[in-house]
């Protein structure tokens, strides 16, 4: 029996429009776990680059020109999709179990059971894999800050298991871009003192904002979750 016909797709309805509905049929619940079929949470994801790009480019002494802003940020838009695909895929790994008994998640391709944990393991290595290659044309002093997104929001979905504010993981993680791309942009040698109070205020007010922002989302799930004992 093939993965898309197994007995706990029952109420799953395959996507008739966007463009997960052009992709064969096996290709579908690869795309589904990297959220293609869901773009508002990319722009969560996204617009902490956005605005770390735009607050260096007006501090930073020796900035790029309007167009390499541009396509720098058009290019991070490109290794986003990546990212949160990767950590979405280990997300849904991590929380399979969970995820059959919320209404909102029952669906997923790993709740209801279209791939495997070893082929959506791959998956993500492959992802992790792709990652990495995009990461490579950036300044090098922007490794250490792509790798702590990465690791950050793989966690994150462990946090629940270990505290009851897991927001604050996901905050935390979610403003790392800021300091990544200030990174990126940050050609001299010495920012000085002004500079690192900035993007660390920075940093801690786009926390902030994710705390709140994905505390209000989580109450959906709230019933769900009390049920499902997370």
């Amino acid at each position: 029996m093939s993965v898309q016909s197994r007995p706990q797709d029952k109420g799953y309805t395959p996507p008739t429009t966007g463009l997960l509905s052009l992709l064969p049929s096996s290709w579908v619940p690869f795309a589904e776990l990297m959220r293609l079929d869901r773009p508002q949470g990319y722009y969560a994801f996204y617009w902490h680059y956005l605005i770390g790009l735009s607050f260096a480019a007006c501090d930073v002494s020796d900035s790029c020109t309007p167009f390499e802003l541009l396509v720098l940020a058009a290019y991070l838009g490109l290794w986003v999709i990546v990212l949160r695909g990767s950590v979405c895929t280990v997300n849904d790994i991590c929380d399979q179990d969970f995820d059959r008994q919320v209404a909102r998640t029952r669906f997923r391709p790993l709740a209801r059971r279209a791939v495997s944990t070893t082929q959506a393991t791959v998956f993500t290595i492959a992802q992790l894999f792709v990652l990495s290659l995009l990461t490579l044309p950036l300044p090098t002093s922007s490794y250490i800050f792509a790798a702590a997104t990465t690791l950050a929001l793989s966690v994150y979905p462990l946090g629940k298991r270990i505290t009851h504010f897991p927001q604050v993981i996901l905050g935390l993680a979610f403003a790392i871009p800021i300091f990544m791309c200030w990174a990126i942009l940050d050609r001299s040698t010495d920012t000085g003192d002004r500079s690192s109070r900035s993007v660390s205020a920075l940093y801690w007010v786009s926390t902030f904002w994710t705390v709140i922002r994905d505390t209000i989302y989580a109450h959906q799930d709230m019933d769900d979750d009390a049920k499902a004992g997370v």
